[in-house]
């Protein structure tokens, strides 16, 4: 199967086929669109965010005292879930 005219996600011509049959401009995997790349980047920016803000606490408070590893490591366990 020949993609001659079909484009990969970035745009440039499709060169290679990947493992699940789509075609691709590299050969290990297609890159994303821009659209999917811009819902990528607005759905992890949050999370990024509140890993910032927690590990910013960490560093601030003394992370030795019990209290604070405890509430850091609740806080990092809820968001790696979701």
């Amino acid at each position: 199967m020949m993609f001659e005219e079909d484009k990969c996600g970035c745009g440039k011509p499709v060169r290679y086929t990947t493992v699940c049959g789509k075609g691709a401009c590299n050969k290990y995997n297609r890159c994303l669109t821009y659209e999917e790349q811009s819902e990528l980047i607005e759905k992890l920016v949050p999370k990024v965010r509140s890993y910032e803000f927690v590990l910013q606490k960490i560093v601030t408070v003394n992370a030795m005292d019990y209290e604070y590893k405890t509430w850091a490591k609740e806080i990092l366990d809820i968001y790696k879930e979701k």
